[in-house]
């Protein structure tokens, strides 16, 4: 191959070149047009599944008894039965029935529970003072 023959051939490439890269080239120099670029970032965040069946559920706050008023509470036999005294006096928490009881140290708050295994109805006093603080309804 000579020297000019070469030279034809590297000329018509560039041509050829130039060619493609008018034909192939975006439109964007059109107006009323817009380009869209898309990017996808790969995620390094591992997939999780939370399973609310393990999740516990937080338990309510037990009632609070006290001498204002006469609290009714029913639960159903094998049934926990919860609950919270609070005494202005150094007292004891008695249910009647169950022969369940605890001290009650004035001004505090005590927590009482038990499984309710007998049916009936049942006082819950303030035993020293013979004040009734709720009425225990266990159902069969």
């Amino acid at each position: 191959m000579t020297a000019l023959q070469r030279a034809a051939l590297l000329i018509g490439a560039v041509v050829a070149l130039a060619v493609a890269f008018v034909a192939l080239r975006p439109a964007d120099d059109e107006p009323g047009t817009t380009a869209v670029v898309t990017t996808t970032v790969p995620s390094t965040a591992t997939p999780r599944t939370v399973s609310t069946a393990s999740v516990p559920k937080p338990k309510p706050k037990p009632p609070l008894l006290t001498s204002a008023k006469v609290t009714e509470l029913e639960v159903e036999q094998g049934d926990t039965v919860r609950f919270r005294a609070r005494s202005a006096t150094d007292d004891e928490v008695h249910v009647h029935g169950y022969d369940q009881s605890r001290a009650a140290p004035a001004g505090k708050t005590i927590e009482m529970s038990f499984t309710a295994t007998l049916e009936g109805i049942f006082e819950i006093e303030f035993e020293n003072a013979g004040v009734e603080i709720a009425k225990l309804t266990v159902t069969p």
